[in-house]
């Protein structure tokens, strides 16, 4: 089950409707995803958009993250995520975003950690390039997250992450010796 899911019955003694919300998304939320997400983990700020999300939520494979404002009293779209499930249980991470200029750690890491929760997966993996300096981050950040090693894509070396249940804590590896690297 994904935690806030819309339209579920609530009784009068329960507790405030919740001031967030995650849930796989639509096809019909796509489009929202393209207005709203600013800078993705595979679409930096200044890129074509990407347009396959389309096909990510028909595999049920693109997880949102709303924020309810009062005031307008409607949801709004704070970060997505995106992912592909093989059939030996591993999952890819393939995108990631949060509106605004540059990701919002605390949405991805919700996104990430709903991601594990519901598909309690032997092994998720990322790709981080090295000048995302705020994703290299982010993942060095979540625990069970591993730096599994690099490899040169051009015109960039791409970080490769992993996390496994076993795992505990945080990185293998200290942030500075990342930030160093491509400095």
């Amino acid at each position: 089950m994904v935690s806030g899911q819309r339209g579920m019955p609530r009784s009068p003694q329960q507790e405030p409707e919740p001031t967030y919300q995650l849930h796989v998304a639509t096809v019909e939320d796509c489009d929202r995803i393209y207005e709203s997400i600013g800078n993705s983990l595979a679409r930096p700020r200044g890129k074509t958009p990407r347009r396959n999300y389309v096909e990510a939520a028909k595999r049920n494979e693109l997880l949102i993250l709303e924020r309810h404002d009062p005031r307008e009293d409607r949801w709004l779209l704070e970060g997505m995520l995106e992912w592909y499930t093989r059939v030996d249980g591993v999952v890819t991470i393939k995108d990631a975003g949060t509106k605004g200029e540059e990701p919002d750690p605390a949405v991805v890491k919700r996104l990430v950690r709903e991601l594990i929760q519901i598909q309690s997966p032997v092994e998720v993996r990322a790709k981080t390039k090295d000048d995302q300096t705020a994703w290299l981050r982010i993942f060095h950040d979540l625990p069970g997250f591993r730096l599994e090693g690099r490899e040169y894509s051009r015109p960039h070396w791409v970080y490769l992450w992993s996390w496994a249940p076993s795992n505990r804590g945080r990185s293998n590896i200290p942030l500075s010796a990342l930030e160093q690297r491509h400095s």
